[in-house]
């Protein structure tokens, strides 16, 4: 795992390995190998998952989005007002 760049270090690998196969590693031997049935399982995707990281994306998105609107609306309120300024003022009277 570390060699495929999946962990950084042996405690990682060993953590990965207790979920991977609880039976085979859980009582804390590492000396069998692991199959690779087992690795696949770490590519493996939850529909419930997928669906709710789906969710939390688009509800990121959707706060960005807002966010941007947001602050292009108070950009445009600052540009009115300044040129309602300008023109009641004139230009060398604004602060």
């Amino acid at each position: 795992m570390i060699a495929l760049g999946l962990a950084t270090d042996t405690g990682f690998v060993k953590r990965a390995l207790k979920v991977l196969n609880p039976k085979k590693f859980g009582n804390g031997q590492f000396d069998k190998a692991l199959t690779m049935k087992e690795f696949s399982r770490i590519f493996r995707t939850d529909p419930v998952s997928e669906k709710l990281n789906a969710l939390i994306s688009e509800e990121l998105d959707r706060q960005e989005d807002i966010k941007m609107v947001q602050l292009r609306q108070s950009q445009v309120f600052t540009e009115d007002f300044r040129n309602a300024q300008i023109e009641e003022y004139g230009h060398d009277q604004i602060p």
